[in-house]
């Protein structure tokens, strides 16, 4: 369970300079009850013996919970008409099962107009960046509670070509190195005093995004095409030697699309498109027999050195919205994988792996709704 409550409240002590304070208030809470064998290693002895009837059990209940309080400040000044700085810090003060974690966060942004009316602009940004661990990680019986907060530091150095006050062209090259990432302890064993996971492990993501946007306006068309190229690595804290390999989710490539087109009495229809490089996955080269336990059992090739096949999709939406001083009432029809695509979103493996098929995701869906706001 999660809740969260955000404010920001800006002031302006100058035409050129503006001061923006904010607080975030979270909280969460996390509750699990379990039971099940506890297993330790089996000898392995010939004939193979048999294993009990009555394994031992092991029950675990979590009721734990925690809050969060940030509270950040950002200046906006602009000391002369092709220049924007704008410094600001966050402050995160972090309580679960007890404990207090502290965040302290420089960040800075900054903006190079090269012509009037910022139709050319150089932006610099940086900062580091902070978040607890997730519940589960933190967890007395499978995680760990001391863990630290995991944390980046991110650095963008973009440039953007406005022609008009609604169309842009933006490109950016981004940077971010990673600490505190979660890892397994290399010596946990079941039963010891030793917990399973640790800090201890760090990543980098790196690569670089092109966008073109068209935001609404009087045209009747509106939408952005945008591209990313990127790659991101992490290190296991229990195999350093192995070195940087993908993370799981890591998308090499990613092409996403939006066009829109309003034909008036407020009518629109919108088309989305997306492509992106399917995840790595560590390829299965074959399998081996067990004899004693009359089981096959995975070879695995080199860690991450497959991708399952790309994922592409189209969605279309026709919208109808009327609107009436502060009321507004939208009915539309979405229809997901306008093309019935076959996305695979994982493969099932024959007991011995010399087969397998994939299973694929949301195929051909329409839905209908309606919406009111006031």
């Amino acid at each position: 369970q999660q809740s969260g409550l955000r404010a920001d409240i800006e002031h302006r002590f100058k035409k050129n300079i503006h001061f923006i304070n904010g607080i975030d208030l979270g909280m969460q809470r996390f509750a699990t009850a379990s039971r099940f064998p506890a297993i330790a290693t089996i000898e392995r002895t010939f004939p193979a013996r048999a294993l009990g009837e009555d394994p031992a059990l092991q029950e675990n209940r979590e009721n734990d919970s925690g809050y969060g309080i940030g509270l950040h400040s950002t200046v906006r000044a602009k000391p002369w008409r092709w220049l924007t700085v704008l410094p600001g810090v966050r402050f995160d003060s972090y309580y679960w099962t007890g404990q207090q974690r502290l965040s302290l966060e420089p960040r800075l942004q900054i903006r190079v107009a090269l012509a009037k009316k910022d139709r050319h602009l150089l932006k610099f940004a940086g900062g580091k960046y902070s978040r607890l661990p997730e519940p589960p990680e933190l967890s007395r019986s499978v995680g760990n509670p001391e863990l630290a907060l995991k944390g980046a530091w991110q650095y963008g150095v973009g440039y953007t070509y406005r022609p008009d006050p609604f169309f842009h062209f933006d490109i950016t090259t981004f940077y971010k190195n990673i600490f505190h990432l979660i890892g397994q302890n290399p010596d946990f064993v079941v039963g010891g005093t030793a917990p399973r996971l640790l800090s201890n492990s760090h990543g980098r993501a790196y690569g670089l995004e092109v966008m073109l946007r068209h935001r609404p306006s009087p045209r009747p068309i509106y939408g952005w095409l945008a591209y990313t190229l990127s790659r991101s690595e992490h290190t296991h804290g229990d195999r350093p030697e192995e070195g940087f390999t993908l993370f799981d989710l890591d998308q090499t490539h990613i092409l996403s699309s939006v066009i829109g087109y309003k034909w008036g009495q407020g009518w629109s229809l919108g088309v989305t498109t997306r492509w992106v490089t399917g995840n790595p996955e560590t390829e299965r080269v074959g399998a081996r027999f067990d004899v004693d336990l009359q089981v096959y059992h995975t070879v695995f090739g080199e860690p991450k050195s497959a991708r399952r096949p790309a994922f592409f999709q189209t969605d279309l939406r026709l919208e109808k919205r009327s609107a009436k001083k502060r009321r507004a009432f939208t009915w539309y029809i979405d229809i997901m994988n306008l093309t019935n695509h076959s996305n695979i979103e994982f493969f099932i493996y024959q007991y011995d792996r010399r087969a397998y098929s994939g299973i694929a995701g949301i195929p051909f869906f329409p839905s209908f709704g309606m919406e009111l706001s006031w």
